[in-house]
Parts: structure tokens; C-alpha cells; sequence
């Protein structure tokens, strides 16, 4: 619920975090999971080489989440934080970064937003 909170505030102000990860909480959920409680790694269930793409999701995501977070908490305006994020060449790379790692995944994108 944590991470579902933040995703759904933060992605209320920039929704291209989430433009490539259908469930990305989820993703977060199942990271800190794998860590946190150290499970072991099943080759047959999913291979290390695809655990490690959906590792990358998350710690490619997430700093940009809590950065996002922070500034509003701050009382930055939405707007002023949306665009210096879509200003950013770094922010630019992430975002192909994950849609990458998605696809090397196999997943499904999310449908365009309406």
C-alpha cells in the first residue's frame, strides 16, 4: 500500500514514470520483497538474467519517485517540478532506459493515456 501511495502521488504530477510499468508498485512490492527476506532465486521460474532487468526497473525508477516526492512535500508547485523533470536529459535516459528493460522483459506496455 506504501508503494502504491507514492507511485499513485507521484505519478498524479509526472505520469511518464509509469508511461512503460503496467504495476510498478507491484514491481517495488516484489523487489523489496526479494531482498528483504532474501528468496532464493528459482533459475526455472525466472532466470537471474530477467530478475536482474526487473531490479533494474525499480532502482531506476525509484530515486526519481522519492526526488519527486521530496520536492513536493517541499511545497514545489506540480507544475514547476513536471517540467524540470521533462527538462532533464537524465530524466530522458531513464524513461528509455525502463521502457528498454520492459521490453527485454516481454512485458506489456500500458495503453496510452486517453
Amino acid at each position: 500500500m506504501r508503494a502504491t501511495a507514492i507511485v499513485n502521488q507521484v505519478c498524479s504530477v509526472i505520469p511518464e514514470l509509469t508511461e512503460s510499468v503496467l504495476d510498478l508498485p507491484g514491481q517495488i512490492t516484489k523487489a523489496r520483497n526479494d531482498f528483504a527476506h532474501h528468496i532464493p532465486i528459482d533459475q526455472n521460474k525466472e532466470p537471474l538474467e530477467m530478475s536482474y532487468l526487473r531490479w533494474l526497473i525499480v532502482v531506476t525508477a525509484t530515486p526519481w519517485l522519492l526526488r519527486a516526492l521530496l520536492l513536493l512535500h517541499a511545497g514545489i508547485r506540480p507544475d514547476v517540478i513536471r517540467d524540470g523533470f521533462l527538462e532533464s536529459d537524465r530524466f530522458e535516459h531513464v524513461r528509455a532506459n525502463i521502457a528498454q528493460f520492459v521490453r527485454e522483459l516481454g512485458w506489456d506496455f500500458p495503453p496510452p493515456p486517453v
